[in-house]
């Protein structure tokens, strides 16, 4: 596969400029095939010398590389031991995330004579269950969408907005500090 083009975010560095996790990702990976091609044309160098010499990079360069590799994920997200608040955000997140799906799933079998169906989904930004238009009134919450038809009501129980409040100020806190 093609190296991913550094250029622009190495000039960005240079002039004390951010770079995102993707753009870290990518520099670590050019760093990284410039340590696999110096080590393959160190063992060519008296048969290749202007290769050598043309494709000579810093070895210290290597350091760099291999923090880059700890700190970023394969996909260009951050990972959780780039920092130890990352890490903490998100195992709270994680952890806020699950209690509010299992109060949702308790609050279905609880209701579950007023559901249009059994699951979980996201309306608006916030955690919804699927409750039969014609029992709505039945079952406290905010409306935050309609099935196409009009026979499902959206609905973020009352039980649960707190929870939802919680869990939108920890993704908000996630999303800074991922922000390198």
């Amino acid at each position: 596969p093609a190296l991913p083009d550094v250029e622009e975010p190495i000039a960005r560095v240079g002039a004390s400029g951010v770079l995102t996790a993707r753009e870290l990702r990518d520099v670590g990976l050019v760093l990284g095939a410039a340590r696999v091609l110096r080590q393959f044309l160190k063992s060519r160098r008296e048969r290749a010398p202007a290769l050598f010499d043309a494709c000579t990079t810093d070895a210290s360069l290597d350091d760099t590389e291999r923090e880059l590799a700890a700190a970023v994920d394969p996909d260009g997200t951050l990972a959780d031991r780039a920092s130890p608040e990352l890490k903490r955000l998100r195992g709270e997140r994680d952890a806020a995330r699950t209690r509010m799906l299992n109060k949702l799933d308790d609050l279905m079998t609880k209701n579950e004579a007023i559901l249009q169906d059994r699951f979980v989904t996201e309306r608006e930004g916030r955690w919804v269950i699927p409750i039969r238009a014609d029992a709505h009134e039945h079952f406290p919450g905010i409306v935050h969408g309609t099935s196409g038809s009009g026979a499902t009501l959206f609905v973020e129980p009352r039980a649960v907005i707190d929870l939802g409040n919680r869990l939108k100020m920890l993704d908000a806190d996630v999303a800074l500090a991922n922000d390198p």
